[in-house]
């Protein structure tokens, strides 16, 4: 069972609804065929069955949320309440069930009432938190409306971490704060985190000679973009003049493209699934269809790193404006920056403490995370180039930018979760 109450939470956390649905399903399933008096006890120190099982009702009813089964859900989440719901997860499901079921008011209404009451439970502040950035990542609110949603979620953690420090860890690996990692106040909230989940990064950016390799693959029979070679080259071998510089004029779906391509040569699972379509306002104000690409997190393959790994590996532990600290007469010898005309060799400048190059200047980078603020799902670049000053070289510096966009000082690197042992 508890092997089956994992895969669901992990299959759920993957946004894959459905196959969670049928292994917590099959969890109930053994519980009607168990003792009631057995789980009846208030004590989880007792029964820890009973705590299991009430998570995994707690589960099961967003899953039917997430697929928007409203007769299953509402019908659920009456009974979960009229049983006992956990107080301090009660707020969190009243608010975001109804909010995936389309009833967009209640939600709002649900929420408010929480965030007004007077809470001073940290799990309780937690959990309303979690609730607000889900509503800042929700298609169905307008982009001021989500930067009014993870403001009130920043609030809250904020909040939350005064009261219960240790909590900090957990916010850098909560999925329903994903949508809040682009944010310079969450970067600062999470600034006293020794640690996020193992992951690996390449040391240096994506060269021209590996994205090449990717474009000239005859055999591969994945995506890859459209005529590359003969559009996008023209000018680039000046700001990249050979193999060894950083790849630049790539679009983030072609990086995207790139890191499966290179999971498919060394026999690893793609991170990145094609999901139909989306439409897209590009830089010239242009209405445009495009491929919508969602990450699966049970891959073992090669990803964009997230915003937040990309900055702990930059800042390599340090508090200063750049990770070798605050005096600017010594970037150069870190970063490839203005006034130069063209980037330099990936690796030649001097690698940060943890032996990542390049991580100031050079070509921004693009990152995993989306921006949500806009209509539009901007991606974030960071890390600033060689067209760029001092202050767009700092870790912090976000550069929220449609993925349809390229240009000569946008590359990117690749990333990589560590696998678990068997």
């Amino acid at each position: 069972m508890e092997y089956r109450h994992l895969l669901g939470l992990k299959l759920y956390q993957a946004g894959k609804y459905t196959e969670a649905l049928v292994e917590l399903d099959k969890i109930l399933e053994q519980e009607n065929s168990l003792n009631k008096h057995e789980l009846d006890s208030s004590e989880d120190s007792v029964n820890p069955k009973k705590h299991i099982y009430d998570e995994v009702r707690i589960y099961q009813l967003l899953c039917l949320a997430r697929l928007r089964n409203q007769e299953k859900a509402d019908s659920q989440l009456r009974q979960w309440i009229s049983i006992g719901s956990v107080p301090s997860f009660r707020q969190y499901v009243e608010c975001v069930v109804p909010l995936w079921l389309g009833k967009k008011e209640i939600a709002i209404q649900k929420l408010e009432e929480s965030i007004n009451a007077e809470i001073n439970e940290p799990d309780a502040i937690y959990n309303l938190a979690c609730a607000s950035a889900l509503f800042a990542s929700d298609e169905s609110f307008s982009s001021e409306e989500k930067r009014v949603w993870g403001d009130q979620a920043i609030q809250l953690l904020e909040r939350c971490v005064q009261i219960k420090k240790d909590i900090a860890k957990q916010l850098v690996t909560d999925p329903d704060l994903r949508s809040l990692h682009a944010l310079p106040r969450f970067m600062n909230l999470v600034s006293e985190v020794q640690a996020v989940d193992p992951y690996w990064l390449a040391r240096t950016e994506v060269t021209r000679a590996e994205f090449e390799l990717f474009t000239m693959d005859h055999e591969y029979q994945g995506d890859k973009p459209a005529d590359w070679a003969a559009e996008k080259l023209v000018g680039y071998r000046e700001t990249s003049p050979t193999g060894s510089h950083p790849v630049q004029n790539v679009t983030w779906f072609d990086a995207v493209m790139y890191c499966n391509w290179l999971s498919a040569k060394e026999k690893l699972k793609p991170c990145y699934v094609r999901r139909g379509t989306e439409r897209i306002v590009d830089e010239t104000k242009k209405v445009r269809t495009v491929s919508k690409w969602e990450i699966d997190s049970t891959a073992d393959g090669y990803r964009l790193p997230f915003a937040l790994e990309w900055e702990y590996a930059c800042r390599c532990d340090s508090k200063t404006i750049w990770h070798f600290g605050n005096i600017g007469s010594l970037l150069t010898n870190h970063c490839q920056m203005f006034p130069t005309e063209s980037a330099s060799v990936c690796g030649s400048k001097l690698p940060n403490g943890l032996g990542f190059h390049d991580m100031h200047g050079n070509v921004y980078e693009w990152t995993g995370d989306m921006m949500y603020e806009g209509e539009n799902p901007e991606r974030v670049a960071l890390g600033g180039s060689w067209r760029s000053g001092p202050q767009a070289c700092t870790p912090s510096e976000r550069r929220p930018t449609t993925p349809d966009f390229l240009n000569y000082h946008l590359g990117f690197r690749v990333a990589r979760n560590i696998p678990h042992p068997d």
